[in-house]
């Protein structure tokens, strides 16, 4: 459910404007609205500081800690050194970059530097670097002709040298005129700009700067918790400045409005004066054109949904619905056929349950065990299909010994057959339409239960038998069941567009409302619908994507004789794989609750967190 909260304004005399704030934080119950919002904001020297730490704070977690602890710096110092490293690091790779570009088109000069050259011609000898065809060497005319190195089979890099007359400089024109032309199929190759040992020392250099960057960036990791403490320090101080710019000041009077769930906001009156201070509080119910913060409070078995709602920063609207008991149905189901391996499956439950510690740390205890709940519901399904690392039930059982016997057991649990023949890809897209069904269809009837006894309820119950219409055409479009008189769809898509027309707006149904409201503006959501089921066909595509790279990297490991590079093959193969499912489930299986679902329900998501004024606690992230 959606937390219910009330709009409070608390006023106090001006001399009691700090004491005020604090109580306020100490309680930590109001979310503060600002009366004017520019001016509520902390100072910019504040705001950097805080962006600044969280950068290098975000640096610092992702590295090892070194052996020894820094000598005592100041967390903002070791913020700034962090990131300086960072900045460097990223010129530095780069840097080295383009020395490996230029150091490759280098090459064919081996070790030849440019102070060699330059050294020459000081000397009065003009040398010209030609590359050509090999049997027409004997043509060029100089003093000295010096094959460098063969390219290819008919091609070879030649030097020539020539004594320059009466000029040692090399640039002068009069010099270039002396110059002889070159055979047909000859051209000159200028020498590079920076020589390739020039390059390769540099790119030494920098690797070296890399690697002391890289200790010391391990030693500043040691101060994470400074920063961390240092951070929180600065957000309450910006918190508090936020919160002293929101309220209405004057000689006379100090107040402040927002947001509190409702019964707090009842005892917000005893709570300060208990804490010493004389201020009148006074509460109201939201006005219709008002948009309180939204606080979730989903059942127990529904909060790891919530989790992933942080994650994508999304919040239903105060008004909207509370979608994390569905979500939480659906998308575990989603999850499984998305990623489609038993043996997944099993590495998502064993892996969050045994680093949960660690893993709840750096992403969260709901998103760790919504994993958990993926990795279940995709053994399930991995059960029901025989699909374990890619491996058919023909290729465990021609393994043989306990392979075999493994085989037939699970064989026993194989209720549906996820192949690439033709029979098995209808089952599976006709499983997803049906899906696609119950999920729209059920968005609407809860639209109508919230709707009801509003009109628009018939309306909503309207295109959920509509929606049961769209799956038989869908089914006939796609795989070509039948669809006629003979079958219930087209009663069911004519019953549903007629109900959701004629109550598509409150009140008792007119002809201008049946015409505007109805059909006017029905016209584009039925055709949506058709695209919307249609839709949920990639929980197929995608799961049968993932078995293909699953057996493609079996089949390469098993072409491999050398048994580590085997292990390398599956271990790369299937981590790769992993991650393209994980990828999959973001943009598909949420997709499908965040947009196909909530636009039947009816969510725009427009809302924003309840974050009340409070104290910053230390392990604040």
């Amino acid at each position: 459910m959606i937390a219910k909260m009330e709009k409070v304004f608390v006023a106090a005399s001006p001399g009691q404007k700090d004491r005020l704030l604090d109580a306020m934080r100490e309680l930590g119950v109001l979310h503060i609205v600002p009366v004017e919002p520019h001016r509520a904001r902390a100072d910019d020297k504040t705001l950097f500081a805080i962006g600044q730490l969280g950068r290098a704070i975000q640096i610092a977690s992702d590295v090892k800690p070194s052996a020894s602890r820094p000598a005592a710096i100041d967390p903002m110092d070791a913020c700034r050194e962090i990131l300086g490293i960072q900045q460097q690091s990223t010129e530095q790779i780069v840097r080295l970059g383009q020395l490996a570009r230029q150091a490759q088109q280098a090459e064919i000069w081996d070790d030849t530097r440019t102070g060699q050259l330059d050294s020459l011609r000081k000397a009065g000898l003009d040398v010209r670097f030609l590359i050509g065809p090999a049997d027409a060497v004997g043509r060029i005319e100089a003093q000295c002709v010096h094959i460098i190195r063969r390219i290819g089979r008919k091609t070879v890099l030649l030097a020539t040298v020539d004594k320059l007359a009466g000029q040692a400089d090399p640039q002068k024109p009069q010099q270039a005129q002396q110059r002889q032309n070159l055979p047909d199929g000859f051209k000159e190759l200028a020498p590079p700009a920076h020589d390739r040992p020039s390059l390769l020392a540099e790119a030494s250099q920098i690797q070296e700067d890399q690697r002391r960057g890289a200790l010391r960036l391990a030693e500043l990791a040691w101060l994470k918790s400074d920063m961390q403490a240092h951070l929180n320090r600065l957000r309450s101080d910006a918190d508090w400045a936020k919160a002293h710019r929101s309220g209405m000041d004057d000689e006379k009077i100090f107040a402040i409005q927002g947001w509190a769930l409702c019964g707090l906001a009842g005892r917000l009156q005893d709570d300060l004066r208990r804490a010493g201070l004389v201020a009148a509080v006074h509460t109201l119910e939201p006005g219709p054109d008002e948009e309180p913060p939204t606080l979730l409070r989903p059942p127990r078995w529904a909060r790891p949904i919530v989790g992933l709602l942080n994650l994508l920063g999304i919040t239903p609207g105060y008004r909207e619905h509370d979608v994390t008991g569905a979500f939480m149905l659906a998308l575990p189901i989603f999850a499984a056929m998305l990623i489609g391996d038993g043996g997944y499956g099993l590495l998502f439950i064993l892996l969050p349950a045994v680093f949960y510690r660690g893993m709840a740390r750096r992403i969260g205890s709901h998103m760790t065990q919504l994993l958990i709940v993926f990795g279940l519901t995709t053994l399930v399904w991995g059960v029901i299909t025989f699909s374990y690392f890619g491996m058919s039930q023909q290729d465990l059982a021609g393994a043989g010994g306990i392979w075999a016997q493994a085989a037939g057991f699970l064989a026993q649990f194989k209720l549906l057959s996820v192949d690439f023949d033709r029979q098995s890809q209808q089952t599976l897209q006709r499983l997803c339409f049906l899906i696609g069904a119950i999920h729209l269809s059920a968005a609407h009837l809860w639209r109508a239960r919230v709707s009801f006894p509003d009109p628009r309820c018939l309306g909503n119950v309207g295109w959920a038998v509509f929606l049961w219409g769209m799956y038989g055409l869908v089914n006939m479009l796609v795989l070509k069941d039948p669809f006629g008189w003979g079958t219930p769809y087209p009663y069911l898509m004519i019953f549903g567009a007629a109900i959701m027309v004629i109550f598509a707006r409150s009140g008792r149904p007119t002809i201008k409302g049946v015409l505007i409201d109805g059909l006017a503006l029905q016209i584009l959501p039925t055709i949506g619908a058709l695209s919307d089921t249609i839709s949920y066909v990639r929980l197929m595509a995608i799961g049968l994507a993932g078995a293909v790279m699953a057996t493609t990297f079996n089949n390469m490991a098993k072409g491999v004789a050398f048994i580590p590079a085997v292990v390398i093959i599956l271990i790369v193969g299937h981590a790769f794989n992993i991650a393209l499912c994980m990828l999959a489930l973001l943009a598909h299986g949420v997709r499908l609750n965040v947009l196909e679902f909530s636009n039947n329900l009816g969510m725009q998501w427009n809302g924003y967190p309840y974050e009340p004024f409070a104290r910053q606690s230390k392990d604040a992230k």
